[in-house]
């Protein structure tokens, strides 16, 4: 019973570890520090991490189809590594190449580069600005737009979608880009689909 135990309790503290690593992780690969100083900045926060255990999140890391997962995943391989961060890998370059760009420029602007390719976009910005909130008709018409987003241009598009139309509805114009308003875990924290009606 005792072992059962101690091995339970070693579980959640190594379940605790992994989530602290993937968030710490994801916060670096946020950043728009060059890959190297983000991996010595991570390095320097997760200094005390074992690196048998970085060996053993990097194994047993979380699907990396969006860029700040795979840059998470690369930095933390760099580290374990001594600070030589993986490049990103050739069949994913491109459209980690525009999640980033999406992820870095100010929301706003990011939300009209995919308006100019989707038209119901702007009508639901109109929406959302006279409605003060998302109305639960709007949510049907914008759950298929953001698949088809999400489907050509990744996730990250998607996600600028979302944060812009709730910006839109509270009345914020915030320029922010979408990567410096995600907490650690490299999601929005509090963003949801704000109020319905």
């Amino acid at each position: 019973m005792f072992g059962s135990l101690r091995r339970f309790a070693s579980l959640w503290q190594e379940s605790g570890q992994s989530s602290r690593l993937q968030g710490v992780a994801r916060r670096h690969a946020q950043s728009s520090l060059p890959d190297t100083d983000a991996c010595a900045a991570l390095a320097a926060e997760i200094a005390d991490i074992p690196r048998d255990a970085l060996t053993s999140e990097i194994t047993q890391w979380w699907p990396r189809g969006e860029y700040l997962s795979d840059r998470a995943f690369r930095l933390l391989v760099g580290v374990r590594d001594g600070g030589e961060v993986p490049p990103i890998e050739p069949a994913t370059r491109d459209q980690f190449a525009r999640d980033e760009e999406f992820g870095r420029i100010p929301l706003p602007e990011a939300f009209r580069r995919l308006a100019a390719s989707d038209p119901a976009l702007e009508r639901l910005e109109q929406l959302a600005r006279t409605a003060h909130k998302l109305p639960k008709d709007m949510l049907q018409d914008l759950r298929p737009i953001l698949q088809s987003t999400k489907d050509a241009h990744g996730d990250i598009a998607a996600r600028v979608i979302l944060r812009y139309l709730r910006d839109c509805a509270q009345g914020n114009d915030d320029p922010t880009p979408l990567f410096h308003r995600l907490d650690g875990s490299g999601r929005h924290g509090t963003i949801g689909l704000g109020r319905t009606g």
